[in-house]
């Protein structure tokens, strides 16, 4: 936990789980719906298909496929804020063709669930 903490921004994780409890048998059925994209390579594009997977994605999509359950409504890339400089120079670069029109979840989305509640975070 403490190699993965560190590759974050300032070493900051929030974690998170259902507001209501799970059932042993949703509890497993995330774990093996997320597991069936272990190994595949981080979506810096954020896209939605299954070839790629980027974290937030991979949360939604286990809890959705795994147990049925829908955390937060998807949005798309031009719902977020990009008036920052940075923010634009960033999605230029990486949709030079314009924003894509497909389902993404930020981990903020996550963050601002109704249906999750905070746990801990660290540090």
């Amino acid at each position: 936990m403490a190699t993965w903490v560190d590759r974050g921004v300032g070493d900051h994780a929030v974690f998170l789980r259902p507001r209501d409890p799970l059932t042993a048998a949703q509890s497993d059925a995330i774990v093996a719906a997320a597991t069936k994209h272990l190994g595949k390579p981080y979506d810096l594009a954020f896209g939605w298909s299954d070839e790629r997977m980027y974290c937030s994605e991979l949360v939604y999509k286990a809890y959705a496929e795994g147990a049925g359950m829908t955390l937060t409504e998807l949005r798309t890339h031009a719902d977020y804020d990009l008036a920052d400089r940075r923010a634009k120079a960033a999605a230029a670069k990486r949709y030079p063709s314009g924003l894509p029109e497909e389902p993404v979840v930020a981990p903020s989305d996550l963050m601002a669930s109704e249906k999750l509640v905070e746990i801990g975070s660290v540090p």
